[in-house]
């Protein structure tokens, strides 16, 4: 059987466009903010943890309001049952301070959005105190954690 000669097309006189490269992953912007993001949830998720292993009960995790955000809302075990509102700052390099990312501005919209926190539920009244847990985690995930107890201002 005779096949007929399959003839090769001329090369085109403009080679084709190459193909737009995709961003890598470590700079695309979305990924990052996804990431970012998941890092915040394991940190306040570990500053919880922290929380109660220390005889602590939580009692409310991301609260959200337009005057501000309480990361984590936990009960003291002392006499007074102290109410801790907890913000929660996690890094994953040491190139920034993490305690000192949190500022006048932020301590004051926790005030308000606390203040929101407590009139809403009609907590009876009882001590109310400020903490900041710095956590940094390694490359190899262990989490290293610093708690700061009742922070009046923020870091300037």
């Amino acid at each position: 059987m005779n096949q007929p000669l399959q003839q090769t097309p001329e090369p085109s006189a403009t080679p084709p466009k190459p193909r737009p490269r995709r961003q890598p992953r470590s700079t695309n912007r979305a990924y990052r903010s996804h990431l970012a993001h998941r890092v915040g949830e394991l940190g306040e998720a570990t500053a919880a943890q922290f929380y109660r292993d220390e005889g602590y009960r939580i009692l409310a995790r991301n609260v959200r309001y337009p005057v501000g955000e309480l990361d984590v809302i936990a009960r003291a075990p002392d006499p007074n049952s102290t109410i801790v509102f907890i913000e929660v700052k996690t890094r994953t390099t040491l190139d920034f301070g993490i305690a000192e990312a949190v500022t006048p501005r932020k301590l004051h919209r926790m005030h308000r959005a606390a203040y929101r926190w407590l009139t809403e539920r009609h907590v009876p009244w009882s001590e109310v105190r400020f903490d900041v847990v710095a956590i940094y985690l390694d490359p190899t995930g262990l989490a290293s954690v610093q708690r700061y107890i009742g922070v009046d201002d923020g870091a300037r």
